[in-house]
Formats: structure tokens, C-alpha cells, sequence
């Protein structure tokens, strides 16, 4: 008889307890009579010889149970393939290898455990607890039996596949590899496709646990990479991505390094003073690491950089700092990983310097092939115990069309067959009919749940979606996060509901913490894709309705939020012009799109219009006044000074003709004088007489 060998499968960071673990196994007195023994990576993997090798052959071949150590981290460091070969042999050879999660006392209050965790029996703590040591150990040595199913969700529906759903991605083993391989010997890796592609489930579930495996470091490498702490952080940019990524720095140090709330506000503050200083703040990241960490950033839906973000230098800020990561050589050996929708990447060629690192190495996601989309169906429905569904999937791949962005829609309408099938005992092909297939599923389901809102929820649904939604700059409809305090009431209760999987989850509510000193939550919310926009019908015609007027919504949307944040210099915020006059005609026909504080800020921008118009129009008629009185001064400034003018004439003109006389009296006398001169030279000199 074949004797026991259980695969112990662990993080890195959990090398110490997983040793202490098999010590304690091998070691228990039945375990010892049974001659079991624990093949642990790190004191049974030959040297020199490839280490994927030999886990692939003690996986299939010689281990006859597998158990896998979930530590403090929680599934920070999630083993993946090791996962993946142990479930396909657990499911391969129905019930006769068994699968046993171990949770240690840490990870035991961790809310991210992996779904298939949390769906059958795991043993809890057993290096502080005999009694659960013992049954790991019966439960490795009992006889073989039949194997419950590992997973009651086998599909993810709309969401993207996280890190925790990697046991039920599939299909995309080839591509993972390949971005494996790329970022080997790049910095920065640009992922980009259509819009429901499958970029983010790519990265989240394909790639990461790749990367945390270790699967960066040379194949031969003796001792599996255990040297180093693969860690990882994730974040979206939504409005502010330096924010984010100061959210993701922290939320990272609180978990894996479990820093103080000093050192957490240490470094908020740090990288918010940093003023956008990429030197700066490429230190401050480093500052939780240890010089055995290696750290990949994650920035999913980059597109948000465009679509979200108003401010034009701290867009122009944060692409600098991107390619200053790109250029640190430090021991963290930082790497970069962008999710992006194809049609917005282009917009980057304007930032010159980012756009050429990314040129340099960036990954297409294309459609899947036929077989790659069997695995993709299959073998998730094997883990919920469903072993022939051949027909079935074909069936499914055969409604796939050529465009990449149908993957969405097909993992939508396995999620809700499979939701449905009880209606159908089980049928998967007749419950995948009934529900509209690949190409109606989602507009049939979001039209079903729009029918049995009440008429109350009905009226409601078009101003929730409206506000969803945006135009985006490449053309065409994208979406738009908004936060919670957008939401009266009555709309925030029926986006809840419509969260929710019986209401076809068409929007996703997620909590992010924005201020570390206070731990004020702020709660966003989002359609489930953008696969949506384009389906629904309905939504399509809010949508083509708004045409006129959803530039000028989101141009209030934006506004009312900093004019209502701001306490002074409120008024910068405020509307005028021609944006002023298309809020006012959006206020008088469309106000039910509107929430209070935006009708209160477009009315304040009314007013303020207004006070300025009798504030101008009272100043023209000062100036009106003020122009009339110097124009009346003028006038008898002007007769005065013609009559000055006239009296200087007649004076000069009397003037002139006493000068006249006063000359003709003066040449009179000069004459009289010549005559008497003339009479007396005649006495003097008598004249001649001529005979």
C-alpha cells in the first residue's frame, strides 16, 4: 500500500509555521505508526533542478492529500497553482485526494478568505490546538470517499475575478505566463483591451497570485524565492489617484506590517505634504518595505485618469511620478501593471515620457479561443460538482462572438444560470435559454428587475442610471463613480437593492477609508460594467434622452461637490455664461436628476447671475448719471467760454480801432510837421524867374 505524503502548500511569509506544522505531524504517534510524512518546498525541493517540476510531480503523482496554510495575511500570499493542480486532482479523482484548507488563529478573523474556504470544512489553528491536530491528521489517513462540492458560485457574474476567486479562472493560463514573462524584464507593463475583455480579471486573478508565487525569479532557483516577500498593492484612481495610492500604501502597512495608527498617519501626512513631489513620494512608499520585499503596483481601469480626474496638473503630476517609479533602482525593484480600455490609451501619447515607457512593453487582451473558453465553463462547474456539461458549454461558446468585450456578457449568463437552474431541476442548457442566452441575458435580466421595482423605484431608476453614467472623451457612453452622499434617501435604498444578487447586482456599492486620523468611510457607487450601457435597452434611451444635458450634469455634479466642501471663497465655484444658462434650462425641465445641494448650488449661481446684474445695472445707471451731469457741465463750460471768446473779440476789435486812430492821428501830425517845413525852406530860398 501506497504510503501517506501530504503537500503542504503555504505563503512565504508563513515558511516558519508551515515547518513548525509538519514537525508537529510527522511526529504525533499515529501519524508516525501510518508513516506519513509532509512534503514541505522548503526542506524537500532538490537543488539545482527546476522547483515547478518537481511540485507539478509530487502534486500529481506522489502526494496523496493536500492541505494548504492560510496564515496571519490572510490570502495575501495565495499559492495559486499549487491550488489550482490540488483542486483539478480532487475533482479529477472524485473524493480519493483530499483538499484541506488549514486556518490558523490569525487568519481565522480574515473576511478575504477564497470563496471555495468558506464553502466545507477546514481545520482551524492545530499548531495551538491537539484536538484539531488530530482530526487533520485522521482526516489525511481516513479511507477515501466522495467529494463534496468545493464551491456553491462557480461563476463571478459581472464583477472582476479578484485574487480570491483564482480557483475559479480559467482559460487564461497561456495569457497569465505571458504577463509573467513580460514584466520579468520590464518595469512597467500596459495591459489594455476592450471593455469587458477580461483586462482586470487578467491581472487580479491570472497574474498576482502568479507573481506572489514567485514566478519572477529563474525557474532553477534552489530555495523557491523564499528570500523575498512578494507584495502587491491595488487601487483605482477614481478622482485622485495620488489619494488612492496613499489609501492602498496604508491599508497595505496596516495589514501585512501591522503598523501603528502614528505610522499610518505618519505617512498619509508625508505623501500629501510631498506636494506632488515624485522624489518624495517614491520614498515614502518604500518606507513600510523591508530590503527582503519586492513590490508590484497595480492601478486597475486606468481610464479613470481621464474620466475622473479634473484637475489637469495632478493628472500631468501623476504620470511623472509613474515614470519616476519606472526609473528607481532600489531593492524593492518596484514594478508597474496598468489595466486600460483600448480606446482610451491613445489619450496618454500626450504625456510623452509615460507614453514611451508603456510603448515599450503593453499587452493586447484579445478574445478568447473556443478551447480556452471550454476550460472557462467547465472547469468551474466541475468544482460545484457538475461533471458533464460538454453540450452545455458548447452550446454557450458557440453564442460567443469574435469581440473580445462578449467574455462579460457570457460570464453573466453563467452566473445566472446557474442561479436559476432550480427552476429548470437542474438543466443548465434549458435554464440558459430561458434566461436570454449570451447576447440577451443582461438586458433581460435588468429588464426584469426594472418591472418588479414598484412604480415609486421605477420613476427613481432613471435619474440613478443618468447619474451613473458619461460621456466619455473618445465618444460613446462610460461610467461614472459617484458617492453616496449624491443619493437621497429613496434613491440610496433602491441602489441597495439593486446591489443585490437576487436584483441582478447591476450596481456595485464598495467602502473606501479617505482620512486615517478620523477613519471617515466614504461609500461609492458604480454600474457592475460598462457592458451595461451598451445592453440595456432601456438604459440606451435614458441615455440618447440626455444627450442635450449629461456634459452640463456632470459639469454640476463635479462643481456642487467643491462648492458645497468649501466654507470661504465659495463663489469661484459657481456656474455663469453659457454653462449657467444650460443648468438653469436643466433646473426648469429635468430637476428630478437633480439632488438638493446641486439645485441649491445651480440657484446660488442664479442669484449670484443676478445680485451681478443689479450690482452692473446699477452702475450704469451711475455712470449713465455721472455722464449726464458732465456732459450738462460741458455744455455751460462751452457757453461760457464762447462768451469769453466774444467779449475777447470785441475787446481786441475796440483795441484795434483806437490803434488806428491813435496812428492816423500820429502820421497827421508827422505831416503837418513836413509842411511847416516845407513853407519855411521856401522863405529861406526864394525861387528863380525865367524870362
Amino acid at each position: 500500500m501506497k504510503n501517506k505524503l501530504l503537500f503542504l502548500s503555504h505563503s512565504s511569509t508563513d515558511t516558519e509555521a508551515a515547518r513548525f506544522l509538519k514537525e508537529k505531524i510527522e511526529n504525533n504517534p499515529l501519524a508516525h505508526t501510518k508513516k506519513l510524512k509532509v512534503w514541505l518546498d522548503i526542506t524537500d525541493l532538490i537543488p539545482g533542478r527546476p522547483w515547478q517540476n518537481q511540485i507539478e510531480r509530487i502534486l500529481d503523482n506522489e502526494s496523496t492529500a493536500f492541505a494548504v496554510y492560510i496564515g496571519h495575511s490572510g490570502v495575501a500570499k495565495w499559492v495559486e497553482p499549487e491550488v489550482r493542480l490540488a483542486l483539478s486532482r480532487a475533482i479529477r479523482e472524485e473524493g480519493e485526494y483530499p483538499f484541506i484548507p488549514i486556518i490558523s488563529k490569525e487568519a481565522q478573523s480574515c473576511s478575504s478568505l477564497p470563496g471555495f474556504v468558506k464553502q466545507f470544512h477546514a481545520i482551524k489553528d492545530p499548531l495551538n490546538n491537539p484536538d484539531e491536530l488530530q482530526k487533520l491528521i485522521s482526516t489525511i489517513l481516513e479511507e477515501p470517499k466522495s467529494l463534496a462540492p468545493l464551491v456553491t458560485d462557480p461563476f463571478v457574474g459581472l464583477r472582476a475575478f479578484s485574487k480570491n476567486d483564482s480557483h475559479l479562472f480559467y482559460g487564461r493560463e497561456k495569457e497569465s505566463t505571458e504577463l509573467i514573462d513580460l514584466l520579468k524584464n520590464n518595469k512597467l507593463l500596459m495591459v489594455y483591451g476592450d471593455s469587458g475583455a477580461g483586462k482586470s480579471s487578467l491581472v487580479k486573478a491570472g497574474l498576482i497570485p502568479l507573481y506572489e508565487n514567485g514566478r519572477l525569479e529563474d525557474d532553477f532557483s534552489e530555495n523557491r524565492s523564499y528570500i523575498k516577500n512578494w507584495q502587491f498593492i491595488e487601487f483605482k484612481p477614481f478622482n485622485s489617484p495620488f489619494l488612492r495610492l496613499t489609501e492602498a500604501i496604508i491599508q497595505k502597512s496596516k495589514i501585512q506590517f501591522n503598523i501603528t495608527p502614528k505610522d499610518a498617519s505618519y505617512i498619509g501626512s508625508t505623501l500629501n505634504d510631498a506636494n506632488k513631489n515624485s522624489r518624495e513620494i517614491v520614498e515614502m512608499i518604500k518606507y513600510p518595505f523591508t530590503n527582503n520585499d519586492r513590490l508590484l503596483i497595480v492601478i486597475d481601469q486606468f481610464e479613470e485618469i481621464f474620466t475622473q480626474v479634473k484637475d489637469e496638473q495632478e493628472r500631468e503630476d501623476f504620470f511623472k511620478l509613474l515614470v519616476k517609479l519606472t526609473e528607481d533602482t532600489g531593492v524593492l525593484n518596484i514594478k508597474i501593471v496598468i489595466t486600460m480600455r483600448r480606446d482610451y490609451y491613445n489619450l496618454c501619447s500626450s504625456y510623452e515620457e509615460f507614453y514611451k515607457f508603456s510603448q515599450k512593453c503593453k499587452y493586447l487582451v484579445r478574445r478568447m479561443d473556443n478551447n480556452s473558453l471550454h476550460k472557462a465553463i467547465v472547469n468551474p462547474l466541475m468544482l460545484a460538482g457538475i461533471n458533464d456539461a460538454d453540450l452545455f458549454a458548447n452550446k454557450v461558446i458557440k453564442d460567443v462572438s469574435d469581440r473580445a468585450s462578449d467574455l462579460a456578457l457570457m460570464e453573466f449568463a453563467l452566473s445566472q444560470t446557474w442561479i436559476q437552474k432550480d427552476k429548470y431541476n437542474g438543466d443548465l442548457l434549458k435554464t440558459y435559454q430561458s434566461i436570454g442566452e449570451v447576447s440577451g441575458a443582461l438586458a433581460k435580466k435588468a429588464n426584469i428587475v426594472y418591472e418588479i421595482l414598484t412604480d415609486t423605484e421605477k420613476s427613481l431608476c432613471k435619474s440613478i442610471f443618468i447619474r451613473l453614467a458619461k460621456i466619455g472623451d473618445t465618444g460613446g457612453s462610460t461610467r461614472r463613480i459617484a458617492s453616496k452622499d449624491e443619493f437621497q434617501e429613496d434613491q440610496w435604498a433602491l441602489l441597495d437593492k439593486l446591489s443585490r444578487d437576487e436584483f441582478g447586482r447591476l450596481v456595485m456599492i464598495s467602502n473606501k477609508e479617505i482620512h486615517e486620523e478620523t477613519n471617515e468611510v466614504s461609500t461609492f457607487i458604480e454600474i457592475a460594467h460598462e457592458t451595461l450601457l451598451t445592453q440595456w435597452d432601456k438604459l440606451q434611451t435614458w441615455l440618447q434622452q440626455s444627450t442635450s444635458y449629461i456634459k452640463i450634469l456632470d459639469l454640476v455634479f463635479d462643481r456642487s461637490k467643491s462648492w458645497a466642501k468649501n466654507t470661504s471663497n465659495k463663489e469661484v465655484f459657481l456656474l455663469a455664461n453659457y454653462d449657467l444658462l444650460e443648468a438653469r434650462k436643466l433646473l426648469q425641465e429635468n430637476s428630478e436628476l437633480l439632488n438638493y445641494n446641486e439645485v441649491e448650488f445651480i440657484e446660488s449661481s442664479i442669484q449670484k447671475m443676478d445680485s451681478d446684474e443689479r450690482e452692473k445695472s446699477k452702475k450704469n445707471r451711475l455712470i449713465k448719471s455721472i455722464t449726464m451731469c458732465l456732459m450738462g457741465l460741458a455744455i455751460i463750460l462751452l457757453i461760457i467760454a464762447g462768451m469769453a471768446i466774444d467779449q475777447s473779440r470785441k475787446a481786441l476789435f475796440e483795441s484795434s480801432q483806437w490803434e488806428q486812430i491813435e496812428e492816423f492821428k500820429y502820421d497827421l501830425t508827422q505831416m503837418s510837421l513836413l509842411y511847416e517845413q516845407l513853407a519855411d525852406d521856401k522863405e529861406n530860398y526864394p525861387s528863380s524867374t525865367v524870362d
